[in-house]
């Protein structure tokens, strides 16, 4: 879908001399009717595409950007991850045609070397270690972040204009609600794990916002989690709570986790670390165990099993763990599709049930090394 862009700058401001140069760009002029400096002209895009990237750079955006009324004259974001300075820096960029020299660059940290920092942040960037400004931090901040200001007061008016905008449309289309997910929990996401007994879970994956001044952005995230079918979820302190493995599924399906990498990283090492089982049918249970050709003593030893519970698993009361079932396979002519084809619940943790869906039993597979 096309947004254009001549229509979005004539409502973001008044008194403007547009021109078109052709080949999908229009430079805007601001003309003041008092004595003053005018602002810089902007050359944009005289339509933009409408598509997840775009979608993930506004979720981006309105989670760790800036478009407040004291912020009036420049846009700036602001974020710690490399992957996404990387990608918001190219969608400025090469989406809305901002050029580097009306960015300024920032550095912020507080521990680390500075002409190391310069490097990193260059390297991730492509910009000169010169044009990164840098600032020593003496609390709070435990990483180092980069932040980058487009200085211009047009382009700030038309942007947040643009965002006003698309936002409905967003909320209206799937693919583009659920890349504005991703990119609003890459920024202001939070994946919540607590230890139990020998292993990792998962306790919430939450959405945060400023409970003072974000309360449209709440609402607006809830309605497009209702849209996506996401329940058990609570609202309180600036935090929107989502529980319940059955939508960290729809998540893991929407690729939620996938625009931040550091965010990715965390829920995938939790994967790894979670008990899951899997229901069998008892028929094909008793043929898979007999086809490992291993006595009973045999498979307890195998798969670490107490007798008792050995009796539970084949009467149907004890499920089995991906990894027992990996570990009996190697003995078995059976393959994990025929193990897969034959079962009909998925366990999560002790109390977690979900319906069986090859594409996420795959994954599960994968991650655990157990393909």
């Amino acid at each position: 879908m096309k947004i254009n862009l001549v229509s979005i700058a004539r409502k973001a401001l008044r008194n403007l001399d547009i021109e078109d140069l052709g080949r999908n760009k229009i430079k805007i002029c601001y003309k003041s009717n008092y004595k003053i400096a005018q602002p810089k002209s902007i050359v944009i895009p005289k339509f933009i595409k409408l598509d997840e990237e775009f979608s993930e750079a506004i979720g981006l955006y309105l989670g760790d950007g800036k478009l407040t009324p004291f912020d009036s004259t420049h846009l700036e974001y602001t974020t710690i991850d490399e992957d996404i300075g990387k990608f918001m820096l190219e969608f400025f960029l090469n989406r809305l045609n901002v050029k580097t020299e009306d960015i300024t660059f920032t550095i912020r940290y507080r521990f680390g070397k500075e002409n190391e920092l310069r490097r990193k942040w260059s390297k991730i960037l492509g910009i000169p270690p010169n044009r990164l400004y840098i600032r020593k931090l003496t609390k709070y901040r435990m990483r180092d972040s980069i932040s980058f200001q487009i200085n211009s007061v047009i382009f700030r008016k038309i942007f947040q204009n643009l965002v006003e905008s698309v936002l409905p449309i967003i909320r209206n289309k799937k693919k583009l609600r659920q890349a504005f997910l991703r990119g609003e929990f890459a920024a202001d996401g939070k994946i919540g794990i607590e230890k139990a007994v020998n292993t990792y879970y998962i306790s919430e994956i939450s959405f945060c916002y400023d409970a003072k001044k974000e309360i449209w952005l709440r609402d607006y995230i809830i309605d497009i989690l209702k849209a996506e079918g996401i329940s058990n979820f609570n609202v309180t302190n600036g935090y929107i709570r989502v529980t319940n493995w059955k939508n960290y599924v729809k998540f893991w399906k929407m690729r939620l986790f996938d625009k931040c990498k550091r965010k990715k990283d965390k829920f995938l090492n939790v994967v790894k670390q979670m008990e899951v089982r899997l229901r069998l049918n008892l028929r094909f249970l008793r043929k898979f165990l007999g086809s490992t050709g291993l006595s009973n003593r045999e498979i307890r030893k195998i798969i670490n099993l107490h007798r008792t519970n050995l009796k539970r698993v084949l009467n149907g009361s004890q499920l089995l763990k991906l990894e027992q079932i990996y570990k009996l396979l190697q003995f078995s002519s059976f393959k994990w599709r025929d193990v897969i084809r034959n079962a009909n619940l998925l366990r999560i943790g002790r109390n977690t049930n979900l319906r069986l869906e090859n594409d996420f039993i795959h994954f599960l597979l994968r991650e655990k090394n157990l393909n």
